[in-house]
């Protein structure tokens, strides 16, 4: 059995990693504040991929700003189901949920939330939307609809993929963390340091963790 040294430890913190890999998104500005983030993508081994967007305005804008009426999502017809919206924070609402594919004015076919009150201008909030698409991942365009105008931002097939494996191999490290069986002191050392670190460097954590949870499955002080 091989023990945990300083040495050891101290290698984890020069890292400067973050073993509890911060989450990857990617954010997109649309206009009059609000801004839309992938969340999540998760590929769930059956040919579909479950799919959360974020959309948030801080409610700090100019008073010629509007507020959000409608919420488009590009998505080829038959290919996405179980959309679902959930508020996050704030005091939004919606009247309705068009299924589409068709949506009137947009551009696109997809889903859309219509009837949206309460979000955008002098009023923050957050929302996220869920849904399933079925076979491969899609370029997207996603509308914010303000007044009259309609604000699109573009996120591509290698965006939602860069968000799927990321998080992904960020799972996987947590995973190996976690696995390590540690002296209750240590691990109070390394959960503490490893709060205060901001940067990810995947093949050096999973490197040094490999060391340590793999070719020494118990690790502790003597």
């Amino acid at each position: 059995m091989k023990t945990l040294s300083t040495s050891l430890i101290a290698i984890l913190f020069l890292l400067t990693i973050n073993t509890r890999a911060a989450k990857y998104e990617i954010t997109k500005a649309n206009s009059e504040g609000f801004t839309v983030t992938i969340e999540s993508v998760v590929d769930n081994l059956d040919d579909t991929y479950s799919i959360v967007l974020r959309v948030a305005n801080t409610g700090r804008n100019a008073f010629s700003c509007k507020e959000l009426s409608q919420f488009a999502v590009e998505a080829l017809p038959g290919t996405y189901s179980n959309v679902s919206l959930s508020l996050v924070a704030g005091t939004m609402s919606y009247a309705s949920l068009n299924e589409g594919p068709n949506l009137g004015t947009e551009p696109f076919q997809g889903f859309k939330y219509v009837g949206i009150k309460d979000i955008g201008r002098d009023k923050a909030g957050t929302f996220t939307v869920s849904y399933t698409l079925n076979g491969n991942l899609q370029d997207q365009r996603i509308s914010c609809n303000t007044g009259s105008n309609s604000w699109i931002v573009r996120f591509s097939v290698k965006d939602f993929e860069n968000v799927r494996d990321l998080n992904k191999s960020n799972d996987n490290i947590t995973m190996k963390y976690n696995n390590i069986q540690l002296n209750h002191n240590d691990k109070n050392v390394l959960d503490t340091q490893m709060s205060k670190q901001t940067n990810t460097d995947n093949d050096a954590i999973t490197s040094v963790l490999q060391t340590l949870a793999f070719d020494n499955p118990t690790t502790s002080k003597k």
